[in-house]
């Protein structure tokens, strides 16, 4: 081999060195990178403040059982409001909510809760017949309602969300009621932590990330006391 071929040949393999250096130091800066923004993603995700106490109520489910507040106790959960004649955006709520019952599977300690307005035209039957009509399991998915200025009390003073009738020229066009398609996520203490648009179609990814994140809060509380 002639001095210039040795001598290009080892020019090549220092290249090679150098490039394979610089690729490891790009590998492992886009890792290190990857990693900051990933934790910093997940504790901003994490950081979801208590808003506010939601006080006590009393509902009936559609199948006549009474539930409250205390029956919740323990338990996360999702709620949003409904009504079944509604002709604008409940069923998309629904879907929804029903999404989130697939996502998460049933976790125990989980709860769905969706609050029928209008107590007045929404019986345990009907409620009960637009129930399986999304497939909602009655022991994972609740959908309830109670006498109607209970379910606005709750609804406006105690989640914190709109909802009211309709005038009447718009009840043909718009339902009887108009009401907040934000989802409400309510930790194990009756906590308010976090509302979501109910319309979204990553609501229920988020809802799910978020249902984890408290269940890891509540594991590592408990593990400290």
């Amino acid at each position: 081999m002639s001095l210039q071929r040795q001598e290009n040949s080892q020019s090549l393999i220092k290249t090679l060195v150098v490039l394979f250096i610089s690729l490891v130091a790009i590998s492992f800066f886009l890792n290190l990178t990857s990693s900051y923004f990933q934790v910093k993603y997940w504790k901003a995700r994490s950081n979801m403040p208590k808003i506010r106490q939601i006080p006590p109520f009393s509902f009936v489910r559609s199948d006549g059982v009474t539930i409250t507040a205390n029956d919740l106790k323990g338990k996360i959960w999702v709620a949003d409001l409904i009504y079944t004649h509604c002709p604008g955006p409940c069923s998309t709520e629904t879907l929804r909510m029903s999404q989130l019952q697939s996502i998460l599977g049933k976790i125990e300690g989980v709860r769905l809760v969706s609050i029928s307005i209008d107590p007045e035209e929404d019986s345990g039957a009907v409620l009960r017949k637009y129930a399986e009509g999304y497939h909602a399991d009655p022991s994972f998915w609740f959908f309830v309602t109670g006498k109607p200025q209970e379910v606005q009390d709750f609804v406006v003073k105690g989640l914190a969300l709109g909802m009211g009738e309709n005038p009447k020229d718009k009840v043909q066009a718009e339902g009887k009621f108009f009401h907040s398609t934000q989802f409400v996520l309510i930790d194990q203490d009756g906590f308010i932590r976090k509302y979501y648009d109910g319309l979204n179609q990553k609501t229920p990814r988020d809802i799910s990330i978020d249902i984890l994140l408290l269940l890891q809060e509540s594991s590592k509380t408990n593990k400290g006391t």
